[in-house]
């Protein structure tokens, strides 16, 4: 009796971590995780450059931590870090992953910016 309850509680174990292994690597499989600089399953976000905020952190990257818009005009405050200084007043697009954050930035003109986001900055 107690040979067949640890049995069922070990193979109730092994299918529930079973069932993890699969989850995890289907969602890892997806492109938010694999192609950083493509936007499938990512949200995108609007800022504008300001320098008069940017740091140089330990590992030499410009350090960014800036206001930044979705479509919608919904703010949100985001962190990044690029090899060089962006220009100054550029408007950036940036692909946001759910776990990894900013994962790439565009520039764009401002005419390519969603309108909500225009009004943002007119």
């Amino acid at each position: 009796m107690i040979k067949n309850s640890r049995r069922k509680t070990f193979l109730l174990i092994f299918m529930f971590i079973l069932l993890f292994v699969m989850i995890a690597s289907l969602y890892g499989c997806n492109n938010a995780f694999l192609k950083p600089d493509d936007p499938a399953g990512k949200d995108m976000y609007y800022t504008r450059i300001n320098n008069g905020d940017v740091k140089k952190n330990d590992d030499e990257r410009y350090e960014y931590n800036l206001i930044s818009y979705d479509k919608d005009g919904n703010e949100k405050k985001l962190k990044f870090t690029t090899a060089r200084k962006l220009r100054e007043h550029a408007y950036i697009e940036l692909y946001v992953a759910t776990f990894r954050g900013v994962t790439n930035w565009q520039e764009v003109q401002l005419d390519g910016l969603p309108r909500k986001v225009q009004e943002k900055y007119k």
